[in-house]
């Protein structure tokens, strides 16, 4: 069991989440992960191309070591 597993952010904006720890669990065991964002109202972040076409972040668990094992969290942001 690795104790020292994390979510961390890997590509766009962070929206003030960079990196949960999880902990250790049971290889195949379910686990329940809470993402605290800060997103500001109104527009998406960036230029005014990334707010008319949206913008992406992505973040992935990591074992200890930095290396990503799991399911990616995707975050798209659009400004209608």
């Amino acid at each position: 069991v690795d104790t020292t597993a994390y979510m961390g952010q890997v590509v766009g904006e962070s929206y003030g989440f960079d990196v949960l720890p999880v902990g250790g669990l049971p290889a195949g065991a379910p686990a329940v992960l809470t993402f605290d964002l800060v997103v500001e109202s109104g527009a998406a972040p960036g230029t005014e191309e990334k707010r008319r076409h949206g913008t992406r972040s992505v973040w992935v668990l990591c074992d200890g070591d930095g290396e990503p094992f799991g399911p990616l969290m995707l975050l798209e942001m659009l400004s209608l």
